[in-house]
């Protein structure tokens, strides 16, 4: 498939922003240093959990998600918080924003946030800034105009803005890629991007085995996107062995758009209906309690149960697969079980990223589920 025509069908793709946002330098310009944000320290320390962006380059508009089960998530801008709701929604203890004016973090449910104001942002076509103290948010308001709102209020207007960005920046995007193309032909090795389980695996194997060589850490962005964003989906699109999703399809048990999240799709299919899910762990929460999620089925009903292997991304047979429990390895609602048609892949998964348990389907039980999510 051409970079042209996929750029054309990628109807399949979540597509994430390869620009550093930053407030209109005519406007609101000071930029926070190191020492003013705490950055939560990982192995990708001080890069954005969904886009990868680098977070030093991005201030005043931080956010972190601290959650249920122990981890935290780093966004460089409620763009990309917005971007992963539906994954964290559930196992969200605490959000943290930095308050523009102090560059601290503070409870993003306590702030004041300046919506629609005339500072421009370079991730959404309308600014969100937050603020501690209302006099703060009143004061930036004078100068920049904007509604002064909530936290539930601007977050439901970044979700619901994340189609009207990715249309409004497509050009940005599409220049983006194609550089990204040119970096990827004419310096890098193999790479494929679907070996990996996220953005961040992926461009920390780039960089640390210099699989592109020594390559400056604005094209490494730039390359890490391509292959996420383009390559990656339009080598599935070409699987012929994938489960096709059809768009617009929503997890009965978590509400997310199945077709976002190819890699983990998993369905359940009845005599009048198949059910998508957005991975193993929501689909078996259903299979156990259908009534729960709205449906009167029962498991008699299930004539056909599909998962896709982690390796190869083909559809197979849920009730002959392997699933690895408790690896390192996260799907869009965290743990997951990871399904294998063969034994072999899964122990050798399982060696990998310190997987717990290998289990067959029969042995998997409500409760090993719901553990999941503990």
């Amino acid at each position: 498939m051409s970079f042209t025509n996929f750029i054309k069908k990628g109807t399949l793709i979540v597509l994430f922003f390869s620009f550093f946002l930053n407030i209109h330098a005519k406007s609101f310009n000071q930029k926070a240093t190191i020492k003013d944000i705490y950055y939560i320290q990982t192995k990708a320390k001080k890069w954005c959990a969904i886009s990868g962006e680098d977070l030093d380059n991005t201030y005043k508009t931080n956010y972190i998600a601290k959650l249920s089960d122990g981890n935290h998530k780093q966004y460089a801008a409620l763009r990309f918080l917005a971007e992963d709701w539906d994954a964290i929604k559930d196992r969200v203890v605490q959000i943290l924003v930095v308050d523009a004016s102090t560059q601290k973090f503070i409870d993003a449910r306590g702030a004041f946030f300046v919506i629609n104001s005339s500072a421009e942002t370079k991730y959404s076509k309308y600014s969100k800034v937050a603020f501690a103290q209302k006099k703060d948010a009143l004061k930036f308001q004078k100068k920049y105009g904007g509604d002064i709102r909530d936290f539930d209020f601007t977050l439901y207007l970044g979700t619901r803005d994340i189609e009207l960005d990715q249309k409004y920046f497509k050009a940005k995007k599409e220049k983006s890629y194609k550089k990204g193309q040119r970096i990827f032909e004419s310096v890098c090795q193999k790479i494929d991007p679907n070996d990996y389980p996220s953005l961040i695996d992926l461009k920390l194997d780039i960089r640390d085995k210099k699989l592109c060589g020594k390559i400056r850490d604005k094209n490494l962005q730039i390359l890490s996107l391509y292959l996420w964003d383009v390559k990656r989906f339009g080598a599935l699109l070409e699987n012929k062995e994938r489960m096709k999703v059809p768009e617009g399809s929503k997890c009965p048990v978590c509400g997310m758009f199945v077709y976002k999240y190819p890699k983990w799709a998993a369905k359940i299919v009845t005599k009048t209906h198949t059910h998508y899910f957005d991975g193993v762990k929501d689909m078996m929460k259903f299979y156990f309690d259908p009534k729960g999620y709205g449906h009167d089925n029962k498991i008699k009903d299930f004539l056909d149960i599909q998962v896709s292997d982690y390796y190869t991304l083909h559809q197979i047979d849920a009730k002959t697969a392997w699933y690895v429990i408790g690896s390192n390895v996260y799907g869009p609602m965290g743990h997951e079980l990871i399904p294998f048609k063969k034994k072999e892949d899964a122990k050798t998964f399982m060696k990998n990223h310190f997987g717990k348990e290998l289990i067959s389907f029969d042995n998997i039980t409500n409760d090993k589920v719901w553990e999941l999510d503990k």
